[in-house]
């Protein structure tokens, strides 16, 4: 199944900037090995296993389905698409998941763009010029799609009056490819950060590379703060984040406002340990340092007293609240099979902040081993994560099935996609780092060592993109596991 291709739809959100072309400026640029390719490839062999599952066979249409929705918005800038602009647009899409590709789009007028594609010529060309110019002519009824034969290419761009193919195939042929690469992409937004990268398949991992460029932010500070970890952060570990200057992930996800207020702090953390059997329990925290704690966790209470009531006929969300301002401490209860998540102030650490999370943790013996820190705590470090990463699907597993019981919806895991990441978190009991430094004035440079390529929350938010069906499956487990430290 091909689910492969979800890797490039998600990978794609992260970019690879840097080639400006002459004629339509490009927004888009990338070679993509193909899902068809990733799936028989053995050098990222975790990566081919979890995309042959069999529990991801029920998932295709949907991947495809969703793939050419999305298509459609970013080419017309539209989210509804017209019932008979699906199944070509489907075809469309699965050519561009499966098979080998090299790819520009340009960026137009409002929210709308063009596309040149160079398929291999094993894409099928028949079907695939009478979809591609059905679906691009319902996009843009003006437009003159066309799909050429050249070579070992299929070329097709979805507007000939913009775009020659023959001209475009030459431009789509400068992009570089090396031995081991799985994706080279390159986005140049209109808006945020250009973001470059490059995926390769290494010695039995994905291997990310890539570089953010902020040209319009102000110069990146030349120091940065010790880190401060919080005392509560002990082992058995399955997952540990830390961020430092954390302005500009602030910019780009204005939803961590909800943890952080309009004061902007100096670090997060998060960290999760394992799931505590038989209850489901949230076992993630998040530490945020450097506001004013206080004042938040005032401003939380403020905000979370009219959502949530005693009397369920009155309440909003789903749940009640109690806050014991001597603590100070708010949480959230009547979450069937859910110990309590809690929000407190933390003021017995070298610097007070304010914790979310499950129960508070237990203030064991076991600090984090000092090999874990010294992977993070360097000059130039703003961002490191590691994790286990089945088991931190798990509890990503858990956040997401709260977020919904919290908001009355259905699960928006689908059973088929459950059951996907069940068997997925059984083949990924291995690492994934990721860290990120300062390289430039206006540069980060991001680094990743994955099993699949991506992070359990990543995996978590593939599975929900696939849509709602089926309440969640709950994953339980007999007893605590067995955590080595696999670097």
């Amino acid at each position: 199944m091909r689910l492969l291709s979800c890797l490039s739809l998600v990978l794609a959100v992260c970019g690879w900037t840097g080639c400006k072309p002459s004629g339509p400026p490009v927004e888009i640029r990338w070679r993509f090995v193909g899902g068809d390719t990733l799936q028989r490839q053995t050098n990222a062999p975790v990566l081919r296993d979890v995309l042959t599952l069999k529990e991801g066979a029920p998932l295709f249409g949907l991947l495809v389905t969703n793939a050419a929705e999305q298509l459609w918005k970013l080419t017309t800038g539209e989210t509804n698409v017209p019932a008979s602009a699906l199944p070509p647009g489907a075809v469309v899409a699965e050519a561009l998941l499966g098979k080998l590709t090299l790819g520009q789009a340009y960026r137009g007028a409002g929210e709308r763009r063009d596309w040149a594609v160079a398929f291999s010529a094993d894409a099928g060309s028949e079907a695939l010029k009478d979809a591609w110019t059905k679906f691009f002519t319902a996009a843009n009824p003006s437009a003159t799609p066309e799909v050429a034969a050249s070579g070992p290419w299929l070329v097709a761009v979805s507007d000939s009056k913009r775009i020659q193919p023959a001209a475009v195939l030459t431009e789509l042929a400068k992009i570089p490819a090396e031995a081991g690469d799985a994706l080279r992409l390159d986005l140049n937004p209109a808006k945020g950060p250009g973001v470059s990268l490059v995926a390769q398949l290494k010695d039995g991992v994905v291997r990310l590379n890539s570089k953010l460029k902020f040209p319009g932010s102000a110069a990146f500070p030349a120091s940065l703060p010790n880190w401060q970890v919080p005392r509560l952060v002990r082992d058995p570990l399955v997952q540990f984040a830390a961020v430092r200057w954390p302005a500009p992930l602030l910019e780009q996800f204005p939803t961590l406002r909800l943890l952080t207020g309009d004061t902007q702090p100096t670090q997060l953390f998060l960290w999760g340990n394992p799931l505590a059997p038989p209850v489901v329990d949230l076992r993630t925290y998040v530490a945020v340092v450097g506001i004013d704690s206080q004042k938040r966790f005032n401003e939380m209470v403020s905000s979370l007293e009219p959502l949530f009531s005693v009397a369920e006929s009155n309440a909003i969300y789903e749940g009640r609240i109690t806050v014991e301002p001597s603590l100070p401490r708010i949480s959230l209860h009547g979450l069937p099979g859910l110990t309590p998540p809690t929000a407190l102030v933390i003021t017995n650490d070298a610097t007070p902040y304010l914790l979310l999370g499950g129960a508070r943790p237990v203030l064991s013996s076991n600090r984090p081993p000092a090999e874990l820190v010294q992977q993070f705590d360097r000059p130039g470090v703003v961002f490191y994560h590691w994790e286990i990463t089945g088991e931190a699907l798990r509890n990503w597993v858990t956040i997401d099935q709260m977020r919904d019981m919290v908001l009355r919806e259905r699960a928006h895991i689908r059973a088929a996609a459950s059951r996907w990441v069940q068997a997925a978190a059984a083949k990924t009991e291995l690492n994934t780092v990721t860290e990120a430094s300062v390289t430039g004035d206006h540069e980060v440079t991001v680094l990743r060592k994955a099993p699949v390529g991506l992070t359990a929350l990543e995996l978590t938010a593939l599975a929900r993109w696939l849509g709602e069906d089926a309440p969640l499956e709950r994953t339980r487990r007999s007893a605590p596991p067995t955590l080595p430290r696999k670097r």
